[in-house]
């Protein structure tokens, strides 16, 4: 919103500070009151990681109908929260999830004034028109560590639920792997547990007692 923009450059005239990141919020429950939330970057971009430290600036709050103040609040503590770069203007603040059985990232979108080199991207299909050698280098890893843990499951007759718990105990291995190495220089960020969700129903097969509890359920008479 242009309205937000100015509010921004209205906060830093008055409290000399450098906020670069904002996104209006609106109050559950308080019939149109909202704040305006501002931000500036205190760390860089990791690689690695895909995250950066953002610190809290203040807000300007409108049209309270609660116990907030009109206005502007400057904050007098060092409040710091992960930030993930979502696209070249906007970053997700403080959240940050994949959703399960899905490759839907859930953020909390804030526009930036400043361009990221790097965002996150939940579409593997994006990653491999733009980058397909990166992206087959990425299909190579993580399909060899799903097939490993599913050849486990298999013999072992575990639920296939099994394979997902033991991938994710190495999320943030393959996390770093990917966006540390292999899209390293690339415009993107991309998440493992993104690409199990969507594509590991290729290597995973149920256990028996999954077979026969899912043959129960499609012949009962209900």
């Amino acid at each position: 919103m242009d309205g937000d923009l100015t509010l921004l450059k209205q906060f830093n005239e008055k409290s000399k500070k450098q906020a670069t990141i904002y996104a209006r919020k609106y109050h559950y429950d308080c019939d149109g009151e909202f704040s305006v939330n501002f931000y500036q970057m205190s760390s860089g971009l990791d690689d690695s990681t895909g995250a950066c430290r953002l610190k809290y600036l203040g807000c300007f709050n409108g049209h309270a109908l609660s116990q907030r103040a009109l206005g502007f609040d400057f904050s007098t503590n060092e409040v710091t929260v992960p930030g993930y770069p979502m696209s070249r203007y906007s970053i997700s603040v403080d959240q940050f999830r994949v959703e399960f059985k899905s490759s839907h990232i859930v953020k909390d979108l804030y526009s930036s004034l400043i361009e990221f080199p790097r965002y996150w991207e939940s579409d593997f299909e994006k990653v491999k028109a733009d980058y397909p050698e990166q992206a087959r280098e990425i299909a190579e890893l993580l399909d060899q560590r799903i097939s490993y843990l599913a050849s486990i499951q298999s013999s072992k007759d575990y639920k296939s639920s099994w394979v997902y718990y033991q991938f994710i105990g190495k999320l943030d291995a393959l996390t770093n792997a990917i966006n540390g190495r292999i899209l390293k220089g690339t415009r993107y960020f991309y998440s493992p547990e993104a690409y199990f969700n969507k594509y590991s129903s290729r290597l995973v097969s149920l256990s028996a007692r999954e077979k026969a509890e899912l043959h129960r359920r499609l012949n009962r008479w209900d």
